[in-house]
């Protein structure tokens, strides 16, 4: 261990005696370190690790900002920032397994090791699905302006573009972009093709928006609702579609 510093006798040296006692704590904390077992410096470097992810996770952006700009790209980088973060536990569990495997190890030492992976890596799945709110992908077309109301036009994009972000951020992995069909029949074709399990489309008229949930087996309608438009806001009725649709969604029994 480094000697403690002295404290200077001129008031004028303070600043430097506080940052000599700064080094000196972190100089003995990081000798501490060193001199533990290799075992306890993984585990405490795990430690360490787990508190990264679980502050990165548990920041929130501004959800008025992030629900009307690009929220395709949103959806990627998400899942993107997901598996980065499941690989990186990944891989932190395959060494603790390969520690845990040493015939050096004692016995203890080994089944904790092994333990600590087999907690690593179900904090590896819980990332990767975190936020699934329902089973299955929904697939999600852009919503269309009636033919008789072409200046509700904006307001359908960004009604789209805040519910499309909203259920995004809910389940990023199950909620996919796709593109408008001629008909229903060839809607219905494409997202079987494409693997969705629901498809969501929306209308809006000069005073309401119609939106619904169709079963992407067999075309049949899971929910289907018609909001009133002429006073409310597009961030307003953003927010109800996209609790009607999780809502009907997360109440859906799994079928295959």
């Amino acid at each position: 261990m480094p000697p403690f510093p002295k404290k200077p006798a001129d008031r004028h040296d303070r600043l430097r005696y506080l940052a000599e006692v700064v080094w000196w704590v972190l100089s003995s904390a990081w000798l501490i370190f060193l001199r533990f077992p290799k075992w306890v410096r993984v585990l405490i470097a795990i430690w360490l690790l787990f508190g990264f992810v679980f502050k990165s996770c548990s920041v929130k952006d501004n959800d008025d900002d992030i629900a009307s700009k690009n929220p395709a790209a949103r959806t990627a980088d998400k899942e993107a920032e997901n598996a980065q973060k499941a690989a990186k536990l990944d891989e932190a569990a395959a060494k603790l397994d390969k520690l845990g495997s040493d015939p050096d190890s004692g016995k203890i030492k080994s089944d904790l090791l092994k333990a600590s992976a087999e907690i690593v890596r179900d904090l590896s799945t819980q990332i990767q699905t975190a936020g699934n709110r329902w089973t299955g992908q929904l697939g999600v077309t852009p919503f269309t302006t009636d033919p008789a109301a072409p200046s509700r036009g904006s307001f359908a994009e960004e009604v789209f573009n805040r519910v499309f972000g909203t259920l995004s951020q809910v389940s990023p992995s199950q909620v996919k972009l796709r593109a408008d069909a001629a008909d229903q029949a060839a809607l219905v074709a494409a997202s079987q093709k494409a693997g969705d399990t629901y498809i969501l489309q929306g209308r809006v008229s000069a005073s309401t928006l119609s939106v619904s949930v169709i079963r992407s087996r067999d075309g049949s309608v899971l929910w289907t609702h018609d909001f009133a438009t002429g006073e409310s806001t597009a961030p307003d009725t953003a927010d109800m579609v996209s609790r009607g649709v999780e809502d009907a969604l997360s109440k859906e029994p799994h079928s295959p």
